[in-house]
């Protein structure tokens, strides 16, 4: 009996423990607070240092004013949100970055964001902060905490790009994503210059064309004196081509902004003996030589004929002559009241004649 009473008092004793002891560790976690963005569970971050669990984008996906962002490593998307290497996204933002003491830096103009990714600071890890106008940062909240993938930093773009004043926008059908400014924020310039060859003389019909990348936005040629321009051209990064059948083609890329200074260029001729001769002589039905027919010539350029105009007329023997060289021509003929005639040319290290004969138009 006295051995039942003496574990009856035991059982009440650790009862009594228990019930005081269980309240202390189930406390409000944040109370036993660990710092801004982060919560300790078991000795566990909740963000982790390492990104883990994504989704490698593909490359040519996003683009910053224009420009295909560049870097070693694709871009993930971790639980729908898009996470970018931090240095790959300053290329076409202006932005700088710097990486002190486990500390990264993204800063633009005013703006500075900064990124605590020391695990072994816990009252700051996982805290992101922002500044404007030098005044005093702000802790701010994301919904994608920055990490690391193969020891580099990557960090939410959304949150970068908005934080920027800069607009991002999703093609759902392609899963491509666009950064660029507000559109009602939206600047425009103008690009222009001079094309000469090497006495400094004009060239007139050179082909000036403005691309995005790869992509053709717009063309013009030069007039007489061998100047073109391009306006209303929004602000961005661009390449201007410069083609002419008789001149090595010339290329230049170009930052408009609202000062863009003239891009005058010079080109290289190609060598005489690198040059063939189209001639021939045009005639009516009667076999009669036609005078003052205008000769067009179209290059074979990129799998398309790009048009060079007027080149040569015929005298009054009918005869046409042009110095090209080698390469895929279209030659088109016309004078009013016959029909116009196209003939294609393929000009091989030879030279080749081509006799035309125009009817009337009926």
């Amino acid at each position: 009996m006295r051995k039942n009473k003496k574990w009856l008092a035991i059982l009440i004793a650790l009862f009594f423990v228990m019930s005081f002891s269980l309240p202390a560790l189930a406390g409000n976690p944040q109370e036993q607070g660990v710092g801004n963005g982060l919560d300790k569970v078991k000795g566990q971050l909740k963000h982790e240092r390492n990104i883990t669990n994504f989704k490698a984008m593909e490359k040519n996906m996003i683009k910053v004013r224009n420009m295909d962002i560049d870097s070693e490593l694709p871009s993930v998307i971790k639980e729908g949100r898009t996470l970018i290497p931090v240095r790959a996204i300053t290329q076409g933002l202006g932005a700088s970055v710097e990486w002190k003491n486990e500390i990264v830096t993204v800063s633009r103009d005013d703006i500075v964001i900064k990124f605590y990714l020391d695990v072994e600071d816990e009252d700051n890890y996982g805290r992101v902060t922002v500044s404007k106008d030098g005044e005093r940062a702000q802790d701010v909240e994301i919904d994608a905490p920055p990490g690391f993938i193969n020891n580099r930093v990557f960090v939410p773009l959304r949150f970068i790009a908005e934080t920027f004043g800069l607009k991002v926008s999703h093609d759902k059908n392609t899963g491509k994503i666009n950064i660029d400014d507000e559109e009602e924020d939206e600047e425009e310039g103008t690009i222009s210059g001079e094309v000469i060859d090497e006495e400094k003389d004009p060239i007139e019909n050179v082909k000036v064309s403005l691309f995005i990348e790869d992509d053709e936005e717009d063309y013009t040629y030069t007039d007489e004196d061998g100047e073109y321009d391009f306006e209303d051209i929004p602000f961005g990064r661009y390449t201007i081509k410069f083609n002419h059948y008789l001149y090595q083609p010339v290329s230049r890329a170009v930052y408009v902004d609202e000062d863009v200074p003239p891009v005058n260029i010079e080109m290289e001729a190609i060598d005489d003996d690198d040059l063939f001769v189209i001639r021939g002589m045009v005639t009516d039905d009667d076999d009669k030589p036609l005078e003052d027919v205008k000769v067009s010539l179209s290059v074979m350029l990129d799998d398309k004929y790009e048009e060079y105009g007027e080149v040569d007329s015929t005298g009054d023997d009918g005869k046409y002559s042009i110095d090209v060289p080698a390469g895929t021509y279209l030659l088109e003929f016309s004078l009013d009241e016959y029909e116009t005639k196209e003939i294609k040319v393929i000009v091989k290290n030879t030279r080749r004649v081509k006799n035309v004969t125009l009817s009337f138009d009926d």
